[in-house]
């Protein structure tokens, strides 16, 4: 799987009820917690130092919603093949039930297939679009991380982090840089 070669602004959702309470959200469609809300507000002032030209959202409530706040005059795009990975019967469980990536969830997503399906979306995107923001989840995420290192575990990428996506050097195929992170080194 290869990804297009064009850079992009990557942000997860706010807080849900789901992430809150430590649940296997997947897809399951719930929209964000006032925590969550918040997370957004306090993040859209430095989303205005960025040139895009479109916001591109999963078709779950939750990216929907942050990117409403993020963006609020932004024209959204809502992807169905951007939603979270379905994890089958494990939608709803505790965190600490969640199997290795790998694994197929019973009744769910295959790893493989899921990350097809991102790639694919994500390709649709780049193909089309010059400097595209991106709302969607941790899955996906955890996508561009596999494609980037070659794993995708590794620390859970925080509510309503933005993220600087391009492609690396001959050593490394995809930066992945944290535009909170860089506001703080500027």
């Amino acid at each position: 799987m290869q990804l297009v070669n064009k850079p992009f602004i990557l942000i997860r959702h706010g807080e849900t009820s789901l992430n809150r309470d430590r649940l296997i959200g997947g897809h399951t469609d719930v929209p964000l917690t006032l925590k969550g809300r918040n997370q957004a507000k306090k993040i859209a002032p430095l989303m205005v130092n960025y040139q895009f030209d479109v916001v591109i959202t999963s078709s779950l409530i939750r990216s929907q919603e942050t990117a409403d706040i993020l963006f609020p005059k932004a024209p959204q795009i809502a992807i169905a093949d951007l939603k979270e990975r379905d994890w089958g019967d494990l939608e709803m469980k505790p965190q600490t039930q969640q199997i290795p990536y790998e694994e197929t969830p019973p009744n769910g997503e295959p790893w493989s297939v899921f990350c097809q399906r991102i790639v694919s979306a994500l390709n649709q995107i780049l193909q089309r679009y010059e400097r595209p923001v991106i709302v969607a989840h941790s899955g996906v995420f955890r996508v561009i991380r596999q494609l980037a290192s070659g794993s995708p575990y590794g620390e859970r990428v925080r509510n309503v982090e933005p993220f600087f996506i391009c492609a690396g050097d001959e050593n490394q195929s995809w930066k992945i840089v944290s535009l909170l992170q860089l506001e703080k080194e500027i």
